[in-house]
């Protein structure tokens, strides 16, 4: 991480990296910047929002839930391998 200096003034905490993405950003035109700030600005309140979710203590009680009934379909066979190749014909 290291200090820039942009038109907004000094930025910490910005890798080289994610600088070089808002660098090529900047030369977007308007409209395709502001969709992908829409796409950014919606990625990180969703991240938050699992985030949140997450942190709910009856988030790990429902997750086990989920999982015993992923243990209880598979026991069953109710659940195919992925692989088409391995799939019954």
């Amino acid at each position: 991480m290291f200090w820039k200096l942009s038109n907004f003034g000094y930025i910490r905490g910005m890798t080289e990296l994610l600088n070089k993405a808002f660098e090529a950003a900047s030369k977007l035109p308007q409209i395709e910047q502001d969709a992908l700030a829409r796409e950014l600005l919606a990625r990180f309140k969703a991240d938050t929002r699992w985030d949140e979710l997450f942190a709910d203590p009856r988030s790990e009680a429902f997750l086990a839930v989920l999982a015993d009934d992923v243990h209880a379909d598979i026991a069953r066979g109710d659940v195919l391998d992925y692989d088409p190749a391995a799939r019954p014909k």
